[in-house]
């Protein structure tokens, strides 16, 4: 008789270690990816508005807006696509610490309280700066991905005009180290 902790034969195979892409491919890794990025963005969020006083004006949140705008194009045109940062790491970068970091619901409640105070021409430039800062940060965002890009292509055909100089500069070494055919 086998003992109740013998598995059946073909049942191991069953119970194998998954594999990093296997874990990563679950929906599960997406969720504690984007969940334990938003921690680290709110957290960051936090820390610059501790640092950066806002009497007045909420420069914090501005800050981190056009930062926020900046990098979430990064993440999403560069890391996604060039560095090849699996799927659920850039979601989770994106949605989760970008998304954290920065909030849509910190610059309403700011500019509410601006129009409480009386404050209209701060709050006209914070909203002008918002709008236009996010779309200017978002734009130099997508100019630092051409540019690296570029860069890249760069570095690509200069290797491949090397690797072509190498191999005909070994071509005609195998010419010259032949010995000649003598004519009779």
């Amino acid at each position: 008789m086998s003992s109740p902790h013998e598995q059946p034969q073909g049942t191991q195979a069953q119970h194998a270690t998954p594999t990093r892409q296997q874990v990563m491919a679950t929906p599960a890794f997406l969720y504690a990816t984007v969940l334990l990025m938003g921690a680290i963005g709110a957290t960051l969020r936090y820390l610059i508005e501790l640092i950066i006083p806002t009497q007045g004006f909420p420069w914090a949140t501005l800050l981190i807006n056009l930062v926020g705008c900046y990098i979430i194009y990064i993440v999403y045109q560069w890391f996604d696509r060039r560095v090849h940062i699996p799927h659920p790491i850039a979601r989770g970068i994106g949605v989760g610490l970008v998304g954290a970091f920065t909030t849509l619901s910190a610059f309403c409640t700011e500019n509410l309280a601006l129009l409480q105070a009386g404050e209209y021409l701060l709050f006209a430039l914070y909203v002008s700066a918002t709008v236009f800062g996010t779309f200017i940060a978002s734009l130099a965002g997508w100019a630092t991905c051409s540019l690296l890009a570029y860069r890249r292509l760069k570095r690509i055909q200069r290797r491949r005009i090397e690797h072509r100089l190498e191999m005909q500069r070994a071509k005609s070494e195998n010419t010259s180290d032949a010995p000649e055919e003598r004519r009779s």
